[in-house]
């Protein structure tokens, strides 16, 4: 998803969600397995969490995540392995890098797909992502990003390829 410029509110914000109609079948899908997938990621980041805290059982680890954000997930997962590959291996902190980086693009996609206002979709595939407040002028503008069916199929890509990174990784954190 790439982030555009914003576009202001006229005094009325009338939208009809026309060409929605014609496509939401080709989005529909995409977006459904997507977030089908997220949860395999966010799984696999709680068993990484909960491995962790506790190898002989996930209920402490558990207990821990339980009311985080992904956001939140993620840095506590980074911050939890970081010490471990420091000592350990260097190559091993590089990629926990990469992976934090991966997990929070990942989950800002997410967040955009889920929190876009599906009715703006226009035919190149520029959407409503965000209401804002303009903090100078005080006017209401919208954040316009870019999402199509190429755009969601690459982030499914790079999305399946992060959980086999993740789960990769996790099994071998504790190995010299």
């Amino acid at each position: 998803m790439s982030q555009k410029d914003f576009e202001q509110l006229d005094q009325y914000d009338f939208i009809d969600g026309e060409y929605l109609e014609k496509v939401k079948d080709k989005y529909a899908s995409l977006i459904g397995l997507f977030l089908m997938r997220f949860s395999e990621l966010e799984h696999s980041l709680n068993l990484c969490i909960a491995e962790i805290v506790n190898s002989r059982a996930h209920d402490p680890g558990y207990a821990v995540v339980e009311r985080l954000t992904v956001d939140n997930k993620i840095e506590l997962f980074y911050k939890m392995y970081l010490h471990l590959v420091s000592n350990t291996n260097k190559e091993k902190k590089v990629l926990l890098q990469s992976l934090r980086d991966g997990l929070k693009s990942s989950n800002k996609f997410r967040n955009g797909l889920v929190h876009a206002n599906w009715l703006s979709l226009k035919k190149d595939g520029s959407i409503r992502s965000k209401i804002t407040t303009d903090s100078e002028e005080g006017y209401i503008k919208f954040q316009i990003s870019t999402i199509t069916p190429k755009t969601i199929r690459d982030e499914l890509k790079s999305l399946q390829s992060l959980i086999g990174k993740l789960d990769a990784f996790c099994e071998s954190a504790f190995e010299l």
